[in-house]
């Protein structure tokens, strides 16, 4: 594999054995009780704080929080 072909996929996550990343258009996700969203480190809650999609390119662009 060259190094322009490893950089490009550098930090991509599998996401259900898809190829390409899947883009997160929802801005809002699902829990199954207010205690579980209240939780601080529950990891999607609303686009705006975090998205999978987001995480991915800022991963890639070496900012990872």
């Amino acid at each position: 594999m060259r190094m322009q072909t490893m950089l490009a996929h550098f930090g991509e996550e599998t996401f259900h054995g898809a190829v390409v990343p899947p883009l997160f258009l929802n801005s809002l996700f699902t829990a199954n009780s207010f205690d579980e969203m209240k939780q601080s480190d529950a990891p999607y809650r609303y686009s705006r704080m975090g998205n999978p999609t987001t995480d991915m390119l800022e991963k890639k662009a070496g900012g990872a929080r």
